[in-house]
């Protein structure tokens, strides 16, 4: 079973070594892709990145220091936003970490897909950004992460906001898609850090028990996978 996470736009910075676009468990395969987007990035403006004025600068220093290799951190460590926190991924156990590293992949407008210690640089490229060559990221990753997804051996997961499914087709007939409800709260920080919750529990445990599974008033509508 692999699990779907959005990567977060909230970063570690720093970092040792040089990032390369091969690197990373999905490197050979989304190079070519990969080579594209840092390549666009420097160029693209704050708007289009969608930008807040405060990190206008420290974005575009990130970005451009792709083309000359960033420093890395594995990714489990490069994002720090709440997802991450609910999923608690710096204090995971070895044989967690493990287990983490073999099913979760996270959905970059970078990277395209990235495992849980995939070598990551800091840079800026929300899925829903434009760039001037590429256009809208998630429309232009969509044909290659999705072929690269059908390679998957295994159920997919699918844990991720609307503006990352844009980006992905899951394969028919092992494709989950799972949304989190709750009676009175709706979206926010307090759903992503359930979303994190639920898959540190999804390393453990089978899709097929999800309604077992219960966080605070937190539980799962899950969409089973399509046949076609």
């Amino acid at each position: 079973m692999f699990i779907l996470l959005p990567p977060s736009e909230g970063k570690a910075p720093g970092g040792t070594g040089k990032w390369t676009a091969g690197s990373g468990k999905y490197g050979r395969l989304l190079r070519a892709a990969r080579v594209q987007v840092a390549n666009d990035l420097p160029v693209a403006t704050a708007a289009q990145l969608k930008i807040p004025q405060t990190l206008v600068a420290v974005s575009h220093s990130a970005n451009a220091r792709l083309a000359t290799g960033a420093p890395i951190l594995p990714a489990s460590r490069r994002y720090t936003g709440v997802v991450f926190k609910g999923l608690d991924s710096t204090g995971l156990s070895s044989a967690e970490n493990d287990t983490a590293n073999e099913r979760i992949v996270m959905v970059s407008g970078l990277l395209g897909l990235v495992g849980f210690n995939d070598p990551t640089p800091d840079y800026r490229a929300p899925i829903d950004a434009r760039t001037p060559s590429l256009g809208n990221l998630a429309s232009w990753w969509r044909p290659t992460l999705t072929r690269a997804l059908y390679q998957l051996d295994g159920d997919i997961v699918d844990l991720l906001p609307q503006s990352h499914r844009h980006a992905v087709v899951l394969p028919p007939g092992r494709g989950w898609t799972v949304d989190l409800v709750h009676g009175t709260v709706r979206g926010g920080h307090d759903a992503k850090y359930a979303k994190g919750r639920f898959a540190r529990w999804l390393l453990t445990n089978d899709i097929r028990s999800w309604k077992k599974w219960r966080d605070d008033g937190w539980r799962v509508d899950v969409t089973p996978p399509s046949a076609t």
